[in-house]
């Protein structure tokens, strides 16, 4: 697998040799021919980056995210980035919250994290959004007879979701449920309070998400 390491500047290739992963890289900003082989294990511990999201310009849905040196345009919530989320708001928390699992679309997104849990979607896989629920803000299966998202989408957007902590272990009814890091629509319209950013970027970052990445929201 072929990919561009952005913000380190370099061109990693990952392969498998004796049941090890193992990084081949390239660093482009030296004038040097030297190659590097990196153990995956030690690559991701020691590359892990945080990421940044704030709001960007006046209009309170438009964010940019930054992760090392790079910035991406990113959509928020329709309401903006909140302090004190609640069920419903339309609102992108603002805190710290630690990046968990991946879901994805098998049929639709060819390459699964490197590093996150990852879980593939079903046309039976939801997410409970009911404050009510004994399993709001946790996965569920479908049919469910509680007020759900639903993970497998006619659309494009939930090709990815990335899970976030919030409001989790345990979940207080009403604070917000399924918080995601997803695929935005093509114009960046709001989301209904995930952070949301495009198949390209997407792209480009998941492959440097680790369960020891943050992700920091700034009003």
């Amino acid at each position: 697998i072929l990919t561009h390491y952005s913000p380190l500047n370099k061109i990693t290739m990952l392969f498998h040799a004796q049941n090890d992963r193992f990084l081949l890289t390239h660093n482009e900003n030296v004038n040097s021919r030297d190659i590097y082989l990196d153990k995956l294990e030690d690559v991701h511990h020691s590359c892990t980056m945080d990421i940044t999201v704030k709001q960007h310009g006046p209009i309170i849905h438009n964010g940019h995210l930054s992760l090392g040196n790079d910035r991406f345009p990113c959509a928020l919530g329709r309401a903006g980035i909140l302090a004190n989320k609640k069920e419903g708001d339309g609102g992108t928390p603002d805190g710290i919250w630690k990046i968990q699992d991946c879901w994805f679309r098998s049929d639709k997104w060819l390459s699964p994290p490197l590093h996150l849990p990852s879980h593939i979607i079903t046309e039976t896989s939801g997410w409970s959004d009911d404050p009510n629920d004994p399993d709001y803000n946790c996965p569920v299966t479908l049919p469910h007879v509680y007020s759900h998202e639903k993970l497998w989408r006619s659309d494009d957007q939930y090709d990815v979701v990335i899970t976030l902590n919030h409001n989790a272990m345990p979940a207080i009814p009403g604070a917000g449920s399924a918080i995601f890091f997803h695929l935005a629509k093509p114009d960046y319209s709001p989301t209904e309070g995930c952070v949301a950013i495009s198949h390209e970027h997407m792209r480009e970052i998941l492959p440097l998400l680790t369960p020891e990445t943050n992700m920091i929201i700034e009003a």
